[in-house]
């Protein structure tokens, strides 16, 4: 299993272009099967959430190698739609995410730069 990933995620369409958004979702995931089928990722999950009030409305967890995820993040096809997604959704932006051991690497450097100090639940 893949221990990086990156999340392309955004908070609600642009008033006037859901339809553009809405075919750019299928764009877009339809390039990511594409990566996977390819092997350049190890897969990709998209989510919308329920209405909520909050900055994210939905967002793609890409998974794969940190290599890979440069690689596809940095190519034209990847830009091409991230800027595309940016003229009809509202927020868009995308995270380098930690997975699996990756996942357990970061904690422990939290850990061991975080200050001593522990909150008492009383």
């Amino acid at each position: 299993m893949a221990d990086n990933g990156i999340v392309i995620r955004w908070a609600r369409p642009v008033a006037g272009r859901e339809g553009h958004a809405s075919e750019l979702f299928n764009t877009f995931t339809t390039y990511l099967g594409k990566q996977q089928q390819q092997g350049n990722i190890e897969n990709y999950e998209p989510v919308m959430l329920a209405p909520n009030g909050g900055p994210v409305g939905g967002y793609i967890l890409v998974r794969g190698t940190r290599p890979a995820l440069d690689k596809l993040s940095t190519s034209d096809d990847f830009l091409n739609l991230v800027t595309q997604a940016t003229l009809v959704l509202k927020h868009v932006a995308i995270d380098h995410a930690y997975l699996g051991e990756a996942l357990r690497t970061q904690m422990g450097r939290l850990q061991k730069y975080a200050p001593q100090a522990r909150l008492e639940i009383k």
